[in-house]
């Protein structure tokens, strides 16, 4: 699925006229056309556009990153929002997909030390087997005259004797464990890795899309205005972020229509990247984002503090802070229980992440996570 079936490589020569073909045929340095929804073919990097790139496919990442001119996007990642043109740095043998691809397709050529020790027994048990099974043929019948009763006999010990079950069982069954993994989306990049895990002594896991579902949620909503209600706070974030197709703001919209909240979409809205959004609604200019949009535009009275887990959404009217809200990325249903049964198994397990040191502290804790 990862593969690329076709690249619109834009014509400079001509004019700028899209020219479709096959990924093998298009070389470094040509400018190719990637479209919303459609999936990275190549390496390369951006010239012109912006959007947003899922790049679950490749890092496993659930949150799509933002992409704009001098980007450099790897292949097999998918293009969420919007057009852009990119100059192409790998072909597509060297580019990320064909790596990986080449990563499970090779993945047999590793093999275990039990595997090699089967092979190399068979070299020498097979000839000894044979050579055994013409001498029960041909020594009894010179001597006995009964050469039909001692080639059965012969042929029957060569089938007792054949080493198939040992040559066969072990690789296949390697093969079978390798195939199974990634349908499961694990690649393992051969059969000493799958004989390596009997003595894995601590496990490291991924927090977030591995740990976590990877998908934000409202988990609480703090308002600092009297005059304003928690539902009024959330109702006007989500007038603001209905545009937007950022997590973070469907996750808002989300909740807000989960209260039964009617979100209408400004008529107004400008994203500020890396900052959040400014939005109008019943002539008030709305800001929701986080502390660089609330200096940018001088509000007063937010918290000097963080909030202690997850990420938080400030609300601002004018230069007034009204509140904000918390989101967060919750643990997957069954990630305690997995964590809980390698500790049985007294393998260690570790989190990494590159998440906020609160944030991270409350996933081990509600998960179990030993470090």
């Amino acid at each position: 699925d990862m593969r690329p079936q076709e690249v619109r490589v834009v014509d400079t020569c001509g004019g700028g006229e899209i020219v479709v073909m096959a990924p093998e045929k298009v070389e470094v340095g040509w400018t190719i056309e990637v479209r919303p929804g459609d999936l990275i073919p190549l390496d390369g990097t951006i010239l012109e556009g912006e959007t947003r790139v899922n790049t679950a496919p490749v890092t496993g990442e659930p949150v799509p990153v933002r992409a704009e001119p001098g980007t450099q996007l790897m292949s097999g990642c998918i293009n969420e929002t919007g057009r852009i043109t990119m100059r192409v740095d790998k072909v597509l043998e060297e580019s990320m997909v064909t790596k990986i691809l080449d990563a499970v397709e090779n993945a047999a050529a590793s093999k275990p030390k039990i595997d090699k020790f089967i092979t190399r027994f068979a070299r020498v048990y097979t000839p000894i087997v044979v050579a055994l099974a013409l001498a029960v043929a041909i020594i009894p019948s010179l001597i006995t005259g009964e050469w039909h009763k001692w080639i059965y006999t012969a042929l029957t010990f060569l089938v007792i004797s054949c080493p198939c079950a040992l040559v066969l069982s072990v690789p296949l069954a390697f093969f079978s464990g390798i195939g199974n993994a990634s349908k499961h989306g694990i690649l393992l990049k051969g059969g000493r890795v799958i004989e390596a895990l009997a003595n894995v002594k601590a496990v490291a896991l991924d927090k977030t899309g591995t740990i976590t579902s990877g998908e934000f949620k409202v988990h609480n909503v703090e308002t600092l205005a009297s005059n304003v209600s928690s539902a009024q706070l959330l109702s006007m974030a989500a007038t603001i972020e209905a545009v937007s197709n950022h997590p973070i703001a469907t996750s808002i919209v989300a909740e807000a229509k989960n209260q039964g909240l009617t979100v209408e979409p400004s008529d107004f809205v400008q994203e500020l990247a890396g900052e959040g959004m400014v939005g109008t609604t019943e002539d008030k200019q709305i800001l929701v984002g986080n502390r660089r949009l609330m200096e940018r535009y001088d509000v007063q009275g937010y918290p000097t503090e963080p909030a202690e887990y997850g990420t938080e959404v400030l609300v601002a009217e004018g230069n007034t802070y009204l509140g904000r809200i918390i989101i967060a990325d919750e643990a997957r249903p069954d990630s305690a229980e997995a964590i809980a049964d390698l500790n049985r198994q007294d393998i260690k397990t570790v989190m990494l992440t590159g998440d906020a040191e609160a944030s991270a502290n409350y996933i081990a804790k509600e998960t179990g996570v030993s470090a």
